[in-house]
């Protein structure tokens, strides 16, 4: 740790800043077994909380046949919330790192400053800027990414450190880069969102209201197309309670009460219903515009 203090004499390692005793313990022990291991921002305990919260445990193990009482230390999880205290946590484990020889504390810092940069950054619009849960599934995986690349994780003869160009290799693999992209927002149109009930009534509703307004163009469309003016097949409303009435279990035929058809004559019947006059009751084989043209709505065109 002196050795530290004198190659990077601006950096200060005491109070917050100095990392746990237990830190630096699985750091090296990464080192002797080779094997690399996360490390998360939340287990990055200084040795102030070491000390002042950290409860011994005493358990009763048996070890080659032999009784014997271990002591275990237990520290609780640091806050990382804020950026501050992540930082903070992540520059004990750079140090803990550098005191192991695995990982330079300048690659470290390096890496945490692109990482947390993603903090600031402007989102685009419907967007939210990436939160810290974000960042910390993010340097999960740039440890998973290490730990499936470097085959050896020790220095090699030269001083070269692999995990240091792993570590800067990491920030562009798809698995890093996918959990520090922006989210949408909840209120956003970015995605479809769920339909509920209501929304498919209204839909529904909808879609009838544009059948019945097709569906009165399209007769508006063929009266032109015949030669009369625009309504002439509708009942006039003064009469529209007496179009539904039957006569002997056949359908009046509206088109002899506003307009003289030539399937039938008056009186007859066709495929379509009995022409015969709906006025009052009337029922007279006459056409109703014809015998009571003085009664009749004037059309509009």
């Amino acid at each position: 740790m002196t050795s530290i203090k004198q190659q990077f004499p601006g950096l200060t390692i005491d109070g917050i800043y100095e990392p746990s005793q237990a830190l630096l313990d699985e750091c090296t022990h990464q080192f002797d077994s080779r094997t690399l291991r996360y490390v998360e921002p939340a287990k990055c305990n200084s040795r102030e909380l070491e000390i002042s919260v950290g409860k011994s445990d005493k358990k009763l193990r048996i070890e080659s046949s032999t009784l014997a009482i271990r002591e275990t230390k237990h520290t609780p999880d640091e806050d990382v919330s804020t950026a501050y205290k992540l930082l903070n946590c992540l520059k004990r484990r750079a140090i803990a790192y550098e005191f192991a020889g695995l990982i330079s504390y300048g690659a470290h810092e390096r890496y945490t400053d692109k990482l947390l940069r993603r903090l600031n950054s402007e989102p685009p619009p419907n967007y939210q800027q990436t939160s810290i849960m974000q960042i910390l599934k993010a340097d999960r995986e740039v440890w998973v990414y290490m730990t499936q690349t470097v085959q050896d994780i020790r220095p090699s003869a030269d001083g070269t450190r692999p995990l240091d160009k792993a570590l800067h290799d990491a920030l562009s693999d798809y698995n890093v880069t996918f959990h520090m992209l922006p989210l949408p927002m909840a209120s956003s149109n970015a995605y479809a969102p769920l339909r509920s009930r209501e929304d498919h009534s209204n839909r529904e509703q909808n879609f009838v209201q544009f059948w019945l307004q097709r569906t009165r163009f399209q007769q508006k469309r063929k009266g032109q197309s015949q030669g009369h003016s625009p309504g002439l097949k509708l009942c006039a409303k003064r009469y529209q309670r007496r179009s539904g009435k039957r006569c002997k279990g056949q359908a009046y035929l509206l088109q002899l009460q506003l307009v003289r058809v030539q399937e039938a004559a008056a009186g007859a019947s066709c495929k379509k219903g009995k022409h015969v006059c709906f006025k009052a009751n009337s029922l007279k084989p006459h056409a109703c515009s014809s015998a009571h043209a003085e009664e009749m709505p004037k059309q509009t065109a």
